[in-house]
């Protein structure tokens, strides 16, 4: 039987067989690495997370775990990427792809190719920890919304394995590895994960601020948040982008013209839509200053309300610390080579 941490150490191999496969398609240097976290989530949390934006590629579980899948959930700025990459698009029509994010029916129709290489190689990884496994492409579908794709969604809980992925020299984002937790346990040599929802399992606690390296200083994030996990969560971003953070509090009003040169992030719990036109006014005045909108409850309708503020990053709450990082990087990086005023 594997160690309590069979699984965190399955990872690598599993990365470096996922980007093989990608890479060996598009024909581009495909990176996927670990991030040393695995976290269990509500299948409510987890489809929150997911409905910024993701294509799912989904595999059946064959032999003992027969009846069970695992998905690779591919953000959809890299999902149209990819697409373009392996459609042999010239480089133009990649950079236009990946600034709308649109993910036409011929991007999604690629997935199938890439389910079909994705899990052949994986399983050789696989079963160094469960040599019973296998498994073998089966679907694939986009999720824009928390309804979307709830055949997909068939257990309570899951449990998630944080990846990075960057494609060629495109800014790198976060994928995830969804398991069902009876996989979970198989792959993981037969030890039951430990952990909570939003927490890391197997003794690998979420990093504490002061255990993340204050990146310099190089820009300012205004912050209109509510809840204290948001706060919390934002401070640990700034740390690690290099941000100071300004809190602001629940019922002051964003002045456009306060926040030229600086990072606005916008928290809209359920019964405050108000908020929305806070984004929208801010973009409406000052198109170059970068609008977050941190969403509860995604649902098609709240989603479709941020895209009408013209916010440059919409992410459902709660979301991961790491992929909200990801997301204030190149924000910060375009004030910087700006050199606005602040």
């Amino acid at each position: 039987m594997q160690s309590d941490n069979a699984l965190t150490k399955l990872v690598p191999g599993l990365a470096e067989a996922f980007g093989n496969a990608l890479g060996s398609l598009v024909g581009q240097d495909v990176v996927v690495a670990g991030r040393d976290s695995v976290r269990e989530l509500d299948a409510a949390a987890l489809r929150s997370e997911l409905a910024t934006g993701h294509v799912l590629v989904r595999g059946a579980i064959e032999q003992e775990s027969a009846g069970q899948h695992v998905m690779l959930a591919i953000a959809k700025v890299d999902a149209v990427t990819l697409s373009a990459y392996l459609m042999m698009s010239p480089e133009e029509v990649v950079v236009e792809k990946r600034a709308s994010t649109t993910c036409a029916a011929e991007d999604l129709s690629a997935f199938g190719e890439f389910g079909n290489v994705l899990w052949p190689l994986a399983t050789g990884t696989i079963k160094e920890v469960d040599s019973a496994a296998g498994v073998r492409p089966h679907d694939h579908g986009l999720v824009e919304s928390s309804d979307d794709q709830a055949s997909f969604f068939a257990v309570d809980r899951y449990v998630v394995v944080d990846l990075e992925l960057r494609i060629g020299e495109h800014e790198p984002s976060t994928a995830l590895l969804i398991l069902e937790p009876d996989t979970a346990i198989a792959w993981n040599g037969g030890v039951p994960l430990g952990g909570s929802q939003g927490a890391a399992v197997d003794g690998d606690e979420p990093e504490e601020p002061e255990e993340i390296p204050q990146a310099p200083i190089c820009g300012t994030l205004s912050a209109f948040a509510v809840g204290a996990d948001v706060q919390a969560t934002l401070r640990t971003c700034c740390r690690r982008v290099g941000l100071e953070l300004r809190r602001h509090s629940r019922n002051d009003i964003p002045n456009p013209s306060a926040h030229r040169g600086k990072i606005v992030v916008i928290e809209i719990p359920v019964g405050e839509e108000r908020r929305y036109d806070w984004a929208k006014r801010i973009k409406q005045h000052h198109r170059d200053i970068p609008v977050v909108l941190l969403i509860h409850e995604p649902s098609r309708p709240r989603v479709l309300q941020g895209f009408v503020t013209e916010a440059d990053v919409i992410l459902g709450w709660p979301s991961p610390e790491r992929q909200l990082s990801d997301k204030l990087r190149p924000l910060l990086e375009s004030i910087t080579a700006n050199d606005p005023v602040s």
